[in-house]
């Protein structure tokens, strides 16, 4: 009979036990305490472990902390040159930064639908890659949806698991061992039926189950009542596993959408990392890799008789803690073989060079382009950074032409050559004075360009063409037209090699709160990134 875990054992068996790297995480609702905090919590552990560096960042990108406790300037965002790649832990969270990013296919297709399907994959696709949990309708889903965007996919997707980091817990099984839940009982927040909420509460009458949740939630308290309601837990990447493994029996209960679209919930893992054993209802993935390790019941029931089957397991394991200790052995070391965090973020870092230089050789064409900078201030700082964006472009040949004042041009225009000499295919300093009409600040205004330059009207804003004047300017390649602007707020100019791209724009301002994909609004022209600096 085929072992399902040996593929996962096989790929994770060869992970470093050390993987410098530094690389972001968005977390998406970054006002809130939730499970993505958690899961961001165990993703700073595992990355400790293993010698990375790990950055939770927000949905602009600027910095909240890190594991190594590094001192941010949260004021900025995060430089992409500082950073390696980014995992995206939720749809709502795109890229954001020009940087390869991964997404986790941890969500059930079903939910997609819930925040708006289109909306949602929309996000989803502004990543370059994927990591699975081995759902094989979220792996083909995301497969169907990358693939009919993006040539050369990989179809090998790397893993990555909700599984909590070392150090995993001794088993502490014992004849008097008792039920871990953690969660909200809906049934008081909305007055609709909670899920499973009976047998909770029969449960709860038994003494039997040690529950865990928000004290108070909407204004409600949740689990009053309950005798065995035990608090609170913090969400700090190790709590939960604790609790479980006081307990020693980890309720896991899959939601439909999880168990329609065989993914678990973090609760599975917990169980396993505890040293505790697990109940669940029915649930693919644990028919695949868990089976002869997890006790199941069959949920297709009326709540009486899950209660029932429940009450018959614990009695089992209690009466046989030494046999229900072997399993749970067993479970934690097939969590560490095949589904450890360490493992898994390790073995994506070895990965990382080679799935980007693929995406780069597959998905990125190389290309020269001209870009004018219409300069018309007298700070060669200013234009000293904007020359520095253009040489972070990778597999582009850019050629400068920086058009100013003649009194800027006279003071720096050595300068301003010599200082992306061998990094851009060249800095070319022309002198002009602006065509100004009456009043005089309206051209300012309208962006207006300077003489001896060819008009606004001979630039392109989609699929341009080479007219002579201009191929005789450039040598054949494009044009950008890049307008400085005092009032930009971008920090970077990444340049599209598709010109069809291209749209007129009329605003130059690029609000904090929600930052375009990667483009850069320079003057009266967007620039949209496609990728092109990525990583």
């Amino acid at each position: 009979m085929i072992d399902p875990t040996a593929e996962l054992r096989k790929r994770l068996a060869s992970a470093p036990a050390t993987a410098p790297a530094t690389f972001i995480v968005p977390h998406t609702w970054p006002d809130l305490k939730n499970a993505e905090y958690e899961v961001l919590q165990r993703l700073s552990a595992a990355a400790t472990n293993v010698g990375a560096r790990m950055i939770a960042v927000d949905n602009d990108g600027y910095p909240l902390w890190s594991n190594d406790d590094f001192e941010f300037e949260k004021s900025a965002r995060i430089d992409p040159r500082s950073v390696d790649f980014m995992i995206c832990l939720h749809f709502e969270s795109p890229r954001f930064l020009d940087v390869y990013s991964y997404y986790a296919l941890w969500q059930p297709v079903e939910f997609y639908n819930v925040f708006g399907y289109e909306k949602s994959v929309e996000q989803m696709l502004t990543h370059t890659d994927c990591l699975s949990c081995r759902s094989d309708d979220a792996d083909a889903h995301a497969r169907n949806l990358f693939g009919g965007v993006r040539e050369g996919f990989l179809e090998d997707i790397p893993v990555l698991f909700h599984s909590p980091p070392r150090p995993y817990l001794e088993s502490t099984l014992s004849s008097e061992s008792r039920l871990f839940y953690v969660g909200i009982n809906w049934e008081r927040i909305n007055n609709e039926r909670g899920r499973h909420h009976e047998l909770l509460l029969r449960l709860n009458d038994d003494d039997l189950i040690d529950i865990y949740g928000p004290k108070v939630f909407q204004g409600v308290e949740p689990w009053r009542g309950f005798k065995t309601y035990r608090g609170e837990l913090p969400f700090d990447g190790k709590s939960v596993v604790e609790a479980v493994n006081k307990a020693g029996i980890c309720l896991a209960l899959s939601s439909a959408a999880h168990q329609s679209s065989a993914l678990m919930s973090n609760r599975l893992f917990e169980g396993l990392a505890a040293g505790a054993a697990v109940i669940a209802n029915p649930n693919e993935f644990i028919d695949k890799y868990f089976s002869d390790i997890v006790y199941v019941v069959d949920d297709d029931c009326d709540e009486l008789e899950l209660y029932f089957q429940t009450r018959a397991i614990m009695d089992q394991i209690r009466a046989n803690p030494a046999e229900a200790r072997a399993r749970a052995i067993e479970g934690q070391r097939r969590l560490d073989e095949a589904f450890s965090l360490e493992r898994s973020i390790a073995t994506i870092i070895a990965g990382h060079p080679g799935r980007h230089a693929s995406y780069q050789s597959t998905c990125l064409s190389s290309g020269s382009v001209t870009v004018i900078i219409d300069y018309r201030g007298d700070a060669v700082w200013e234009l000293e950074e904007t020359l520095r964006d253009l040489v972070d472009q990778s597999r582009v040949d850019v050629e400068a032409v920086v058009v100013c004042s003649a009194a800027m041009a006279a003071r720096h225009g050595e300068e301003m050559s010599a200082l992306a000499e061998g990094s851009l295919k060249s800095v070319r300093v022309l002198a002009g004075r602006p065509l100004r009409s009456k009043p005089h600040h309206a051209a300012d205004q309208a962006s207006g360009f300077l003489s001896g330059l060819p008009s606004p009207k001979s630039f392109p804003t989609s699929k341009p063409t080479m007219s002579p004047s201009r191929a005789s300017m450039n040598g054949g390649s494009p044009i950008i037209w890049a307008a400085w602007s005092r009032h930009s707020t971008a920090s970077r100019m990444p340049i599209s090699r598709s010109p069809e791209r291209w749209k007129r724009r009329t605003s130059t301002e690029e609000p904090r709160s929600a930052p375009s994909e990667t483009s850069t609004r320079s003057g009266s022209l967007e620039i949209p990134e496609l990728s092109s600096t990525s990583g």
